[in-house]
């Protein structure tokens, strides 16, 4: 299966051919970090390595989005598999990521809705990047150390090992169709918590407040969070 992907400068805004609400976010460009991305190989057939993740709350996993660095025609492929890291389990969904463009950061948005992955509040999976051996020098953009923000707290591990250095990530957005958009808190209903869990990912600008969803967290999501609340279940 070979996904189509949609390719942006590092400095473009709100993502394009993502469907669903921001659930997970792993920072991974240096519009993201406030400082360079690192990055590692993931074009030899071997390489694999696996980032384990979270989903805060249940619903249908809807799109991922990666980012590349390296020549044009370099691909790789991206998988998700159900449990923790390191995982065996059978692909939920796999596809090859493929380059256009040569020499820059490229960001590819992953359609993940025809997989129909559901995921319980705090389900764990594994995001698995993995060589096919035609280009050495293709790269995924992961995370570097860094306060702001901060690393994601899941491990990574390759081929099927800890990774040595802990303080790198995979860096990815996910998101999601949620069974009840103002369910932040995956109790099944909509009441103050939920509202109190949103005024804290307000505050912190975290990814899961961005409810209008247009890439920042700004009064638009505030507004976009009060009529899902009031919409209840």
């Amino acid at each position: 299966m070979r996904t189509q992907m949609l390719a942006m400068f590092v400095c473009a805004g709100a993502a394009l051919g993502q469907t669903g609400l921001p659930d997970q976010w792993s920072p991974w460009l240096e519009a993201d970090t406030g400082q360079p991305a690192t990055q590692f190989n993931v074009s030899y057939t071997g390489f694999v390595w696996q980032q384990e993740f979270t989903v805060s709350r249940p619903g249908v996993l809807t799109a991922l989005q990666v980012g590349t660095f390296g020549n044009e025609g370099e691909d790789f492929t991206l998988a998700i598999r159900r449990g923790a890291a390191p995982s065996a389990g059978a692909e939920l969904f796999a596809a090859t990521i493929t380059r256009t463009t040569q020499i820059s950061l490229e960001m590819h948005t992953v359609d993940l809705t025809g997989a129909a992955i559901a995921a319980a509040a705090g389900e764990a999976f594994v995001l698995e990047a993995r060589g096919n051996g035609v280009a050495p020098t293709s790269v995924i953009e992961i995370l570097g150390s860094t306060d702001d923000p901060p690393l994601y707290p899941r491990p990574l591990y390759y081929n099927g090992s800890p990774f040595q250095d802990q303080n790198l990530r995979i860096g990815f957005k996910l998101y999601i169709d949620p069974d009840c958009d103002a369910d932040l808190t995956g109790e099944g209903d909509v009441n103050t918590n939920d509202f109190f869990a949103f005024l804290a990912l307000y505050q912190a600008q975290d990814v899961r407040a961005d409810f209008a969803p247009d890439g920042s967290v700004n009064t638009n999501d505030f507004f976009a969070f009060l009529a899902a609340y009031q919409g209840g279940c």
